[in-house]
């Protein structure tokens, strides 16, 4: 299965994009491996859970995405039409948001 390039392009794309997330985590979360760090990443809103039951105004920055699947993927939702250079560069836009808070 690996042999087929569109499998071999997405696995590289959600591996990419997971180092890129692991990154921006290590940079500004202290000890993000603990579960006060763990804590701190959803608190933050680095990854989302828009359908979190319990706690949602404890996590309210990762409550606040909207996703849905595409592709088998489960994506961060945009509210317009865009190619796909820019949707990366929306992504970090809103991951450099997300620091901020």
């Amino acid at each position: 299965m690996t042999d087929r390039a569109e499998v071999v392009s997405r696995t590289a794309e959600l591996r990419d994009d997971a180092r890129e997330v692991l990154r921006a985590i290590e940079a500004h979360v202290p000890s993000p491996y603990t579960a006060e760090g763990l804590y701190r990443i959803f608190a933050m809103g680095f990854l989302p859970v828009p359908y979190l039951w319990e706690c949602r105004e404890e996590f309210e920055a990762a409550t606040r995405w909207s996703t849905r699947v595409i592709r088998g993927s489960v994506k961060v939702e945009r509210r317009w039409q865009e190619s796909p250079g820019s949707a990366r560069r929306e992504d970090k836009r809103l991951s450099k948001r997300c620091l901020r808070r």
